[in-house]
């Protein structure tokens, strides 16, 4: 199944439990080091609608820093969208 989901989208997608809320670690196939990736978790329980959940949050990470200097990262800000963020990061 990993090895699907890396091939069809680009991303090695890892799901950490180390927490209380889970994580995923989403590193492109890309990327130039091993260091080079996302961090999203659940949104808290206060940011939710309803318990629906509409997006994850993105962590702060060096690779996310670098990102949210790029016109791309508007589509987390301004459209809410992190496929399409997501889509034009690969």
């Amino acid at each position: 199944y990993r090895e699907g989901v890396h091939l069809l989208t680009g991303y090695k997608i890892e799901m950490q439990m180390d927490t209380s809320t889970p994580r995923f670690k989403v590193r492109s196939m890309y990327a130039e080091h091993e260091d080079d990736h996302l961090l999203f978790q659940w949104p808290s329980e206060n940011d939710r609608e309803k318990d629906e959940i509409q997006s994850l949050d993105i962590l702060n990470t060096d690779m996310a820093k670098i990102l949210s200097q790029e016109p791309s990262f508007e589509y987390m800000t301004k459209y809410n969208s992190l496929p399409a963020f997501l889509a034009s990061v690969t």
